[in-house]
Order: structure tokens, then sequence, then C-alpha cells
């Protein structure tokens, strides 16, 4: 039968500290940083907005986060829960931001959003290689 299997403990915990370091990094706007954590071959899908698509590649995945975070000012993270199970992570959050100019969603900028966020990470040899970003997002 298939499906998830835990997996050594050791490999599940390096794997969330690793979701973790993205985070940070993603909270400090270090893009840099946060590309350090993929493999070559990452791939990032967005669900909830057909226009966040999906990007494979490095390269690719930089250019998608320059352009989200140059879209956001005043960002807050609040992490609902997180968990690991073999070579996966999920992780529930909220993120909280004043949009800074047009691009990321149908509001002028300045008005204040909150995105319900749930990630799928799957990870190998210690890097991320898929990140499936599920989103809803409102104003507040």
């Amino acid at each position: 039968m298939g499906g998830l299997t835990p997996g050594p403990a050791k490999g599940v915990e390096e794997n969330l500290k690793t979701v973790e370091a993205h985070f940070h990094s993603e909270a400090s706007e270090d893009v840099d940083r946060a590309l350090e954590l993929y493999t070559d071959d990452i791939l990032w899908e967005a669900h909830g907005d057909p226009k966040l698509g999906s990007h494979r590649g490095k390269p690719a995945v930089a250019a998608r986060y320059r352009s989200i975070w140059a879209c956001m000012k005043d960002v807050e993270f609040r992490n609902l829960s997180r968990f690991g199970l073999g070579d996966k992570v999920v992780d529930e959050s909220i993120l909280t931001c004043r949009i800074a100019k047009e691009g990321l969603v149908p509001v002028p900028p300045g008005t204040r959003v909150r995105f319900h966020l749930l990630h799928v990470f799957d990870l190998r040899a210690g890097r991320i290689s898929r990140e499936l970003v599920c989103l809803d997002w409102a104003r507040v």
C-alpha cells in the first residue's frame, strides 16, 4: 500500500529545520538565502490564484519570488501549525501585509490583506525539491 511513511526521526527533524530556515529567509526578504535551500530543479506551484502559476528551476523561482515580494510591505507571518512526515513538511500559516504595488492581488496599493497559506514541501537530500502553495486571501 502506498502513502506517506514516517521515515527516520533525524531526517524529519532536518527537513523541519530546512523549512524553518526557508520561512526565516522569506520573513527577512532574503530571496538569495531562500534559494540556497532549493534543489536546482525546484518546482514551485501555487494554487488559489492562476496568475501565480508553476515555475521550475532556481532562476524562474527567483524571478517569481522577487515579483511577489516587490508587491508587499509591512509583512507579518504567523505560523499556525507545521509537521513533517518522511520527506514532506506541511505548514499552515497566515501572512498579513500591505500591498505595495499592483500585480499580486486585485486591490489598490496601500490595502491591507491577509493570506491564509498552506504549504506542502517535498525534500530531497536536505533541500526543498517542490513547494506547493495553496492560498486564499482577503482584505483586512
